[in-house]
This record gives structure tokens, sequence and C-alpha cells, in this order.
């Protein structure tokens, strides 16, 4: 169990607005899909959640032709801000 404070803690509050603290550092997730993935993996966290499962969640019937690229590159842009805390978000088939 890290220490508390530690760079590798990934705190996410749901309520209100969707935020993240890595190390007790507000995180700016600026995308509203981000903030949408971001939320939905918190919420089942510790499970894989499908890609298709996320496209339907985020997008709905609405979901444009290249769904599955601009899903992944939100997060992959998600990782990335997470910065030291990016193992959190782990893509595994078939999902994350």
């Amino acid at each position: 169990m890290p220490e508390n404070g530690s760079v590798h803690d990934l705190h996410i509050s749901l309520l209100g607005p969707v935020q993240a603290r890595v190390g007790g550092h507000q995180i700016n997730v600026p995308s509203r899909l981000q903030r949408a993935v971001l939320a939905y993996l918190a919420l089942s966290a510790g499970r894989v959640v499908s890609s298709a499962r996320l496209i339907d969640a985020l997008w709905g019937g609405k979901a444009p032709a290249t769904v599955v690229g601009t899903l992944q590159g939100h997060v992959s842009r998600l990782r990335r801000i997470l910065g030291p805390a990016t193992h959190f978000v782990v893509t595994q088939p078939p999902g994350h």
C-alpha cells in the first residue's frame, strides 16, 4: 500500500465535477470525454470495461465512424495526463 500522499496515489472525485489528484496534486483533465472515460473507469475499478461498453456509454447511438481510434486517443491522452499514476489505466482485451 503506497504511503499517504505518495506520487502513486490516485484519487478521483466523482461528486460534482470529475477531478483527479495524484500524490496530493490536482491534475487537469481538460477534455470532457477524457473526464467521462476517467469517471466510467473509476466506477468500474478492478474490472475490465470493454471498448464497446465505453463507446456506448460515451456516445450512445451517435458514435462517429472513427470511434475506436477516437476512444484509444482519449485513453492514451488520459494516461499521459495521469503521469506517474498511469498504471491505474491498463489496456487489456477486450478494453481497459
